[in-house]
């Protein structure tokens, strides 16, 4: 590693958007340039907060593609547990009858709360739209 400033910022970048613990990094600093415990942690914790905007784009990515996955998940959960849920309904509808749920309607509700909850989570990430305009038009 290069004790240049640029390079060493550089360096705590790009560690701290692949999800390397800071700490860890504190000591790699400590132990390979000889920096005080002291010095190592606020040179850290500046770049964090610095280059705060710069980590979430280079690990926008990887976040992308978690959030993309959750969201999907929380449509498909959802629908599946909606479909449990108006099912019964929609028979009693057709037939004139009383609706008659299973047995199981309380876990299907719990199903299509955390299907819900799935979805604002996702969306969340993917839909904040400053992240990925930053991350879209970044500078190469």
């Amino acid at each position: 590693m290069r004790s240049n400033e640029k390079d060493l910022t550089e360096y705590v970048i790009k560690n701290l958007a692949r999800g390397r613990d800071s700490q860890e990094l504190i000591a790699e600093l400590i132990e390979s340039l000889g920096m005080s415990r002291r010095d190592a942690e606020v040179f850290v914790l500046r770049v964090e907060t610095e280059h705060d905007q710069d980590i979430q784009i280079r690990q926008g990515p990887i976040l992308f593609w978690i959030a993309l996955v959750v969201f999907a998940g929380g449509v498909i959960l959802t629908i599946i547990a909606g479909w449990g849920i108006l099912k019964p309904v929609l028979n009693a509808v057709f037939t004139g009858s009383a609706p008659v749920f299973p047995d199981s309607i309380y876990s299907t509700i719990l199903e299509l709360l955390i299907g819900v909850g799935l979805i604002a989570g996702g969306n969340r990430w993917l839909f904040n739209h400053k992240i990925l305009i930053d991350f879209f038009h970044r500078k190469p």
